[in-house]
């Protein structure tokens, strides 16, 4: 029993940090004549290699939130219009 709950300290020592390090990145997309682009695709990217971390699409009024997980991550939109 008691290596269990030793198992379970190290491994909540372990989670948390990581999920604490965890940050929103969040905007609005607008155009060149200031209007809200909606509808865009939003994608997280991590580096060196662009693999897919996590993605939206903005919002009627061009906002979109994500959540980064680490600090060496591109964020890529894409627009058709």
């Amino acid at each position: 029993m008691k290596k269990m709950k030793r198992f379970l300290y190290l491994l909540i020592g372990v989670v948390l940090p990581v999920s604490l390090s965890a940050q929103t990145v969040s905007g609005r997309l607008m155009d060149e004549n200031s209007q809200p682009l909606p509808y865009a695709n939003v994608v997280l990217l991590s580096l060196p290699d662009s693999v897919f971390v996590s993605g939206t699409i903005s919002g009627e009024d061009g906002s979109f939130t994500l959540e980064a997980t680490s600090r060496n991550q591109i964020l890529k939109i894409s627009f058709i219009g």
